[in-house]
């Protein structure tokens, strides 16, 4: 899940004022083009009410746009609307990937949501919402807010459709847990990640509706693990013991899956590189028309090398390993 801490520290008796990263950013719906719209709400309560939006800027990928004059949160409960309709500038929403910034150019604050590579990437007709909660034992309390997409949009209510979620253990080969374990889901729609507690436990929710490729990994020194099956929920759905182990470098696992090993692969929505020596290598994705979708140079080390690939729509993408001395390419079908 993609999540942004909120901490507060206090003093028993004491009055301190902290600096508080704020949340503004409730709902973003990217297509049809016609519905791009952003839903403000103050959930860290870090102001007075009302919020004076008029004059905050909206800055994306696409360029700048500056709030209209009467634009409000006139209290705990109001939700802002910000759409091509209320804005002057450049306002628009990418379809694949985009960098949402909003800005108080006054008294300084505001919020960021970033999807594409790494985050959610609402479909058209759906969208990203966030649910913040609050964690830790006072007085070191601090605000999570996890961003899941939802097929139901609610502009101007509460965010719902929060309760879906996939769970299970991530334990070694001698049923221990494992330290430094963390768990990623991905899909046509992006990815996000969750830690596994002490026990191998892992919990990613919420989580919107769709089919999910799970995974897990540890430290260098072990393998990692990839769960056999597509994992699929409805809206509000659960899928529990979605359990993996992992494996030590080196020790071959009975009945694990065997991956091709050539020297470029597609995995999911991954691309695996596997290398006999360090280095960097340029990344090239184009698409069936041959328009270049994605470029970035990679750091190499021995043996296999993960690049998630972006939030790219479904369809045939060929990817270009330029390295020091090699050139690879391999097809990938995104679904």
């Amino acid at each position: 899940m993609r999540s942004t801490l909120v901490c507060l520290f206090a003093v028993a008796a004491i009055s301190v004022a902290n600096p508080v990263v704020e949340y503004f950013l409730s709902e973003i719906q990217v297509a049809p083009d016609s519905l791009e719209r952003i839903e403000l709400h103050m959930y860290s309560d870090a102001r007075s009410y009302p919020v004076d939006l008029s004059g905050w800027h909206v800055t994306t990928n696409a360029g700048f746009a500056t709030i209209d004059s009467g634009t409000a949160l006139q209290n705990s409960t109001d939700f802002a609307i910000i759409s091509h309709e209320n804005v002057s500038g450049s306002f628009s929403l990418g379809d694949d990937s985009d960098d949402v910034w909003l800005d108080d150019p006054v008294q300084g604050g505001g919020d960021h949501y970033w999807y594409g590579r790494y985050g959610w990437t609402p479909p058209a007709g759906t969208s990203v919402s966030i649910y913040t909660h609050w964690e830790g034992v006072w007085p070191y309390e601090y605000l999570v807010g996890d961003w899941y997409l939802d097929s139901t949009p609610t502009f101007g209510a509460p965010n719902d459709d929060r309760q879906g979620g996939i769970t299970g253990r991530v334990l070694d080969r001698f049923g221990q847990p494992l330290e430094n374990c963390w768990v990623q889901l991905q899909n046509a729609h992006g990815n996000g990640g969750v830690a596994c507690d002490s026990t191998g436990r892992y919990v990613m929710s919420p989580l919107g509706p769709g089919t999910y490729e799970v995974s897990a990994r540890s430290d260098s020194t072990y393998l990692p693990a990839y769960y056999p099956e597509s994992v699929s929920i409805g809206v509000n759905g659960w899928m529990d013991s979605i359990n993996m182990t992992m494996y030590p470098a080196g020790v071959t696992e009975v009945g694990r899956r065997e991956m091709p090993q050539g020297p470029l692969r597609q995995r999911g929505r991954t691309l695996v590189l596997n290398s006999d020596r360090p280095g960097t290598t340029l990344v090239s994705v184009y698409d069936d028309l041959g328009r270049l979708r994605m470029s970035e140079r990679v750091a190499l080390v021995v043996g296999q090398n993960e690049l998630a690939l972006p939030s790219l729509s479904r369809g045939v993408y060929f990817a270009l390993v330029q390295g020091e001395v090699r050139r690879d390419m391999a097809k990938a079908v995104l679904w």
